[in-house]
């Protein structure tokens, strides 16, 4: 048997070669989604831990917004 660039050959059997594009194509959702994972995880654990109530947490989370609001405006001008 001839192998061409549509096939190739594995432990004496012959697949059909991969398109690079679908490759890479899987490569970049493995990453994304690793990503993802990682970050949401983070997340997870940050609320896990502290022990704070709902509004300890909505209170740190409005002076963060107000912090981030503070340096958009000084971004801006």
């Amino acid at each position: 048997m001839t192998l061409n660039q549509s096939t190739c050959c594995i432990g004496g059997n012959t697949f059909p070669r991969p398109h690079t594009h679908n490759v890479v194509l899987k490569l970049r959702e493995v990453v994304y989604f690793t990503e993802m994972h990682k970050n949401f995880s983070d997340l997870t654990d940050q609320l896990d831990q502290g022990g704070l109530t709902d509004q300890e947490r909505e209170q740190q989370n409005e002076a963060k917004l107000n912090e981030l609001r503070a340096l958009s405006i000084v971004a801006d001008d």
